[in-house]
């Protein structure tokens, strides 16, 4: 049975309705504030249907993007509490608490061996290629500019 790919307006959808859970406030513009936040952390976009391991980029999406709503959800209600209410301090200590739980689960996603792949950059991987006049590779500290 093959897992379902989700196209970027699908995935961002679910994205949406996700941080609605947390508050009906939230719009497209969020969504696309998310998707955008959550791309810059895992270090890749919505993968091709072709990606061997679209699936497993796509849940990370999708959790980073959770991630982005918890921090927004957190500085809103972090801006509203006041000394005395301890009912909204308990909520802000809350989501302080579930956002620091979701950074170590990722922290942990990049680091285990079955998804560190996922976060791999290509100049981690291959290092630094500088091209001016002719190639200098940086990487090894060869010159080819001379030969």
């Amino acid at each position: 049975m093959a897992i379902k790919y989700y196209s970027l307006s699908e995935l961002k959808a679910l994205g949406l309705k996700n941080g609605q859970r947390l508050d009906s406030a939230y719009l497209d513009d969020d969504v696309g504030d998310a998707y955008n936040f959550a791309c810059g952390e895992c270090g890749f976009d919505n993968p091709l249907s072709t990606d061997t391991d679209y699936a497993k980029k796509q849940t990370w999406l999708l959790n980073i993007m959770q991630l982005w709503f918890l921090k927004s959800t957190y500085y809103t209600a972090s801006q509203d509490v006041d000394i005395g209410d301890k009912k909204l301090g308990q909520a802000a200590r809350e989501l302080g608490d579930r956002i620091d739980a979701e950074e170590k689960k990722f922290a942990a996603a990049r680091e285990h061996p079955s998804t560190a792949a996922l976060f791999i950059s290509a100049t981690d991987l291959f290092g630094n290629l500088v091209v001016s006049g002719l190639m200098q590779d940086d990487v090894f500290g060869k010159d080819y500019r001379e030969q």
